[in-house]
């Protein structure tokens, strides 16, 4: 155990002798204060990393935290886009199907008038022989309690 102890203070006048002449410094004193100073600096140093990297992983936070609200808002913006997407080809299926309802409508509304034009001339042609028709047949007839319309086109028009 003496013999552990002599190496030990062998090593330790080794490494005085060295710090002595390397720095040229004979006070232990004077050594063993720098080695405080050092290591009072090299603490100082090593809590100012730490305060650091707690920053660092603090904002990191905060910037995954911006990149996930941004995540979130281009989902439910993509999202929306979708649902507008949909709602206006919906509306513009539902306004091709009305258009298309108001084309075959006019169609409709012009082949009745083709046929309106040609049917109400033969209509005024019935009327005009059964005005003559009602007359022939009042003058032809004696029975005077009898009543006939005056013109039956008149009730025609109703």
């Amino acid at each position: 155990h003496i013999k552990q102890h002599q190496k030990s203070i062998e090593i330790f006048e080794q490494a005085f002798a060295t710090i002595k002449q390397s720095t040229g410094i004979s006070d232990i004193a004077e050594i063993v204060k720098i080695f405080v100073h050092l290591e009072s600096r090299n603490y100082s140093l090593l809590t100012y990393v730490n305060h650091m990297n707690r920053e660092i992983e603090a904002l990191e936070g905060q910037k995954r935290a911006r990149q996930e609200g941004e995540w979130s808002l281009k989902r439910k913006e993509e999202s929306a886009e979708k649902s507008r997407k949909y709602a206006l080809g919906d509306m513009q299926q539902k306004l091709r199907s009305i258009q298309l309802a108001t084309e075959d409508d006019r169609e409709a509304c012009e082949e009745h008038r083709g046929v309106l034009h040609h049917v109400l001339p033969l209509v005024a042609q019935v009327a005009k022989h059964l005005d003559l028709e009602s007359q022939r047949l009042r003058h032809a007839s004696k029975d005077e309690n009898r009543e006939f319309p005056q013109k039956p086109s008149d009730e025609l028009r109703v």
